[in-house]
């Protein structure tokens, strides 16, 4: 009779490990289950910056950008953001968004910088450089109709061109018969960038210097050159100078007597 009895304790053994150890995996799984939610949860990641500040824009584009900063707890969040060293001291409104004045920024690099730190203490660095730039603007270009003359002693030289630039109201003209580095007089210029310059009494060979300068954001120069040669005294010519001659000479500077006209009836 102990046979019997033995052999149900040893089932009674094994069927209260089996039920414990499927309580126990259960119980595992419960567990790693609760743990993750919990995890899960209870994760803060450090804060999110973002800006839409582009690399470059032309100056008087931008007048504005934003940061926004992002964090699940941000009633803990400290903020500090400075453009060029210089901190920014308004605050982020409810969607964690601050506008920023670049209206005022020079032509050049500029740096802007936010450091974010949470309630956990972490942390986000943020840095971008961006430039402003001035526009494009063409090469002054300085064009003479005619750069050398030759003209009689006393006479006069007209000396005539035009101005090119994309902004002719930024240009300005000098000029002068020496050193125009050192010395010139000022020249108009039309609306359309033509100008006049008539150098009268002219006794001898000259140099004039013309120079132009235009731009309205970045300046540029040229200067061109007209040359005037008096021609040499050859002497009288003589001939018939009566132009209602028959024989009028226009060469003639000197009357020889010689004219012949048509009798008279």
């Amino acid at each position: 009779m102990l046979l019997p009895a033995t052999s149900n304790m040893a089932g009674d053994n094994e069927t209260a490990r089996s039920l414990f150890l499927a309580a126990l995996m259960v119980t595992s799984v419960m567990t790693g289950i609760l743990f993750f939610d919990i995890e899960k949860e209870g994760v803060n990641a450090p804060p999110l910056i973002e800006s839409d500040v582009p690399d470059s824009y032309i100056i008087g584009q931008v007048v504005m950008i934003n940061i926004t900063i992002s964090d699940e707890e941000r009633g803990g969040l400290a903020v500090l953001i400075t453009l060029n060293g210089e901190e920014i001291t308004e605050e982020l409104d409810e969607e964690g968004t601050v506008g920023i004045d670049v209206s005022t920024l020079e032509v050049g690099p500029h740096e802007l910088v936010a450091v974010a730190t949470d309630s956990l203490g972490q942390e986000t660095v943020w840095r971008k450089v961006f430039s402003v730039n001035y526009p494009e603007e063409s090469e002054t270009l300085v064009v003479l109709d005619v750069d050398a003359f030759e003209i009689p002693k006393g006479e006069t030289a007209p000396i005539t061109g035009y101005v090119i630039h994309d902004s002719i109201d930024s240009c300005s003209l000098r000029w002068s018969t020496g050193d125009i580095a050192q010395s010139s007089l000022g020249l108009p210029v039309d609306e359309n960038g033509t100008f006049d310059l008539s150098l009268s009494n002219v006794q001898e060979n000259t140099t004039v210097s013309i120079g132009a300068t235009c731009g309205v954001w970045t300046e540029s120069s040229m200067t061109v050159y007209a040359s005037i040669n008096i021609k040499e005294d050859q002497g009288a010519t003589r001939g018939c100078t009566d132009s209602s001659a028959n024989n009028y000479d226009e060469n003639a500077n000197e009357d020889d007597g010689s004219c012949e006209y048509d009798s008279q009836s």
